[in-house]
């Protein structure tokens, strides 16, 4: 069978889906120009490549608590600045570590993009470990792991307060969000790895005939005129990977 009778559509000549292949397309961004940008404006890098989205938001707080933070440092040592001093933390808190979001995942992020690889990402690694770092588990949920982040967001509010006031208690609390960025980050990546979003069990695999559930599968060779490769579905449905250029057990559209 030639490859336009593979690929038509046409009642006449129904699709070979054994014999069909997505490659991802690789799309050149300069990784050195998407860090500047997020270096020199917040977000800027992301929306350079792509991801406008993203970048809208990163700008979004990032600006306010920037501005806040700089407004709450002008009257820090006056006294009826006292009470701020808690908020001009966290706010402080939050620029930093944006800021350092904003370049970093704009540099990987074009890496990605250029390399191909950016349609396997379900969930951003780097997206669930600033939430993480930054919230009250919203990384988890963001992961669709719901149960570990209500778990985490519950916990938090009733013991990070406290928590915080107790000697070396506030440096407890930041070893115990960053350990909850890493955790996130790892959750993530493994995803990435599998192909398999972090919110989808292995074991569910629900295919009646005729169900075609949404999501996006991308088929990657693993050599150059190799007949074998692997499949990675993401999104809404059932993950799966196969071997020799088919989806297991469905193909669907990218």
């Amino acid at each position: 069978m030639d490859n336009a009778s593979i690929l038509s559509l046409t009642s006449r000549d129904p699709i070979d889906t054994a014999a069909v292949m997505f490659e991802p397309q690789p799309v050149p961004k300069s990784s050195l120009l998407a860090f500047l940008l997020s270096l020199a404006l917040p977000g800027a890098g992301q929306i350079y490549c792509g991801k406008t989205s993203r970048g809208l938001w990163t700008l979004a707080i990032f600006l306010p608590a920037l501005a806040l933070t700089f407004y709450l440092t002008l009257q820090l040592g006056s006294p009826e600045a006292a009470e701020s001093t808690f908020f001009w933390g966290i706010l402080l808190r939050i620029t930093v570590f944006l800021y350092g979001f904003a370049f970093l995942d704009a540099f990987f992020t074009a890496r990605e993009m250029t390399a191909g690889t950016d349609a396997f990402i379900a969930e951003s690694p780097r997206i669930a470990a600033i939430l993480n770092l930054l919230t009250r588990g919203f990384g988890y949920f963001y992961l669709g792991q719901r149960k570990l982040g209500f778990v985490v967001f519950f916990g938090l509010m009733f013991f990070q307060g406290p928590l915080a006031k107790t000697a070396g208690g506030g440096l407890l609390v930041e070893f115990i969000l960053a350990a909850m960025g890493a955790h996130a980050y790892s959750i993530a990546r493994q995803a990435e790895m599998t192909g398999q979003p972090a919110h989808l069990p292995e074991v569910e695999r629900d295919y009646r005939d005729g169900a075609m559930p949404h999501r996006t599968c991308v088929c990657k060779r693993i050599a150059a005129g190799s007949s074998d490769g692997t499949c990675r579905c993401v999104g809404r449905g059932i993950p799966s990977s196969g071997a020799g250029g088919t989806p297991s057990p469905r193909l669907f559209s990218r």
